[in-house]
Order: structure tokens, then sequence, then C-alpha cells
């Protein structure tokens, strides 16, 4: 299965699902976020495309979730909820990650589980 494909047909999901569900809602007003990283690490002056966020940021955004009671959900469920018409709770979101650079692993996952975020 071609993952990249796999990701965007959720997605589609997710957003076609939302609308049917409640086509007079306003744009941009959901009871979920989606929050997309792409690379864990040092933040290099060669990253121009800013896709880079140091581990020290990312670990104080994780605790700024547990702070603040987020829902921290798999996409998988997120999928679930919306495509069945459950009430999503507020302040629910998903951490997703673009692209498969290796710090996904050795420096995100440890945080994740951490603060026990799937």
């Amino acid at each position: 299965m071609n993952i990249k494909r796999f990701f965007k047909q959720r997605i589609t999901d997710i957003a076609y699902y939302s609308y049917k569900l409640n086509p007079e809602q306003k744009e941009g007003v959901h009871n979920f976020q989606i929050l997309l990283y792409h690379s864990i690490g040092k933040e290099e002056k060669t990253d121009r495309f800013g896709i880079r966020i140091a581990k020290e940021n990312f670990l104080k955004q994780m605790e700024f979730l547990r702070q603040n009671n987020y829902n921290v959900m798999r996409l998988e469920d997120l999928i679930w909820m919306v495509k069945k018409g459950v009430e999503i709770p507020r302040k629910s979101l998903v951490i997703t990650f673009d692209d498969g650079y290796k710090d996904n692993l050795t420096e995100a996952v440890p945080i994740l589980i951490h603060y026990n975020f799937p």
C-alpha cells in the first residue's frame, strides 16, 4: 500500500464526512485539530522551508497539550468518529508526521510515549 495515498485518503475522509454531517458549519470551525510535523531535531540555518522543529520546542508543545488537557487521539479514531457522526470532544487533536524522517522515530516517539500520546 502506498503510504502517501493512504494518509491522503484518510484526510479526505475527514473533510468529506465532517462537511456531510454539518454542511451549514462555518468553514474552518471544527471540534478537532490536526497537528502536522515534519522533522524533530536541531534547527539548522540550511532549513530554508522551516520544516524542522527543535526537540526542546516539540517537548514544550507536548507539555502544553498535557497541561491544558487536550484530547490527543489516533487518526483512525477521529476518522471513525467523523464517519459515524459521533460527537468529538472539545480540544481533540491528532498529531501527525509527514515525510517519514528518521528523527520522527528517534526523537519524537520517545516524547510521545512519555506523554502517552498516540
